[in-house]
């Protein structure tokens, strides 16, 4: 089994076994986190990833690639703002509850394929307590501070953690994978729409890691980002690692329901209202494009980021109506398509207010 096995390599720390974490305070002896402020001499290790207590080793590949290789499970990605803030870390331990609740049932297990039974996985999770938000929360800390040790980053690092809890359990407890918050797209940003969606929408799988590969073949320069929608109705879900929003006259923002809610979109919801926005759940037509005063896309690593070209195929472009095509311009020759450009400005705003408000939903690791 991939990543579940000893490795060859010698473990880069092992964990003081006193060390105590509650979900209100994240506390450690500090003899187990590098000093503030230290750096590793010469390369710095930028990717660390851990598939058992007590063992952190370097990561080459993303960790998206790494969780893929292992059992189907439940996953969560989180940001934290320095090293020793976790941002919203009760909202990513209630959202590996609730997907961990649904891999366990005998429905779930059944429809997807899983050999194990769902009685044994079930009393796994609870067996390591990755069944309660207490526990589990301590767990994700403590693993958290090991690969810190490893890690090394600065007080002013911000960092990016996956945790990734597997439907074979029994054999590979919980992984985790802990690397520096890569920068946000530099200006302009560029959105391409394609038809597709996403099987369960409403929790984070890693089926879907697999699942969307065959659409990253459309992210390549100057393409940022692709967003789903329905051929059938014109209704855009979501991108592939982030959730979409649209802006429409009169300061009304929509953005589909049916998918998983980010933390991102989370403050989203509640940061519009205060700039006079009105949060519509519902979602974007891709024949209402036209229509938008702009639009953008969140995630836990970029924030709010402004989109100013969508790309949009020539099968989504309505051919009836008053203004079907208004703000689009030809694309590359012989592919039919589409380019709208948007304003960026009131989702810059957006971003702006967004970002006072983070440090405040922060958990402290000391």
């Amino acid at each position: 089994m991939p990543g579940c096995q000893s490795s060859p390599e010698p473990c880069l720390h092992s964990p003081d076994p006193d060390t105590q974490v509650s979900r209100s305070v994240c506390h450690t002896p500090s003899a187990t986190l590098p000093p503030k402020g230290m750096a590793l001499p010469g390369d710095r290790v930028t990717r660390v990833c851990s598939n058992r207590p007590g063992c952190v080793q370097p990561l080459s590949e993303k960790g998206t690639q790494w969780f893929a290789r292992h059992p189907r499970g439940m996953y969560t990605c989180l940001r934290t703002m320095g090293p020793r803030r976790l941002l919203m870390l009760d909202m990513h331990i209630d959202r590996l509850l609730t997907g961990l609740d649904q891999m366990t049932s005998a429905e779930w297990i059944q429809d997807h394929g899983i050999q194990t039974p769902h009685a044994r996985i079930k009393a796994v999770l609870h067996e390591r307590g990755f069944d309660r938000a207490d526990t589990l929360t301590k767990a994700v800390v403590q693993r958290y501070q090991e690969c810190l040790s490893v890690l090394h980053p600065l007080d002013t690092d911000d960092l990016r953690v996956s945790v990734l809890v597997t439907s074979a359990s029994v054999d590979c407890d919980m992984l985790m994978v802990v690397e520096y918050l890569p920068p946000r797209p530099p200006p302009p940003y560029h959105m391409q729409l394609c038809p597709g969606h996403r099987q369960c929408p409403e929790v984070k799988d890693t089926h879907w890691i697999r699942e969307r590969q065959k659409y990253e073949t459309l992210v390549s320069p100057p393409v940022n980002e692709v967003c789903l929608y329905d051929t059938v109705d014109g209704a855009i879900s979501e991108g592939l690692s982030s959730n979409f929003f649209a802006i429409y006259p009169g300061k009304e923002i929509r953005t589909s329901p049916a998918v998983l809610i980010g933390t991102m979109r989370r403050l989203v919801l509640e940061v519009a209202p205060s700039l006079g926005y009105k949060v519509v759940p519902s979602a974007p037509l891709v024949h209402e494009a036209s229509d938008w005063e702009g639009c953008f896309v969140t995630s836990t690593s970029r924030r709010i980021v402004p989109v100013s070209l969508v790309h949009m195929p020539p099968y989504a472009i309505p051919q009836t109506g008053a203004g079907a095509s208004d703000g689009c311009t030809d694309t590359a020759a012989g592919t039919g398509g589409c380019d709208l450009s948007l304003d960026t400005s009131q989702a810059e705003a957006l971003d702006t207010a967004l970002a006072r408000v983070l440090l405040s939903r922060c958990a402290p690791v000391d």
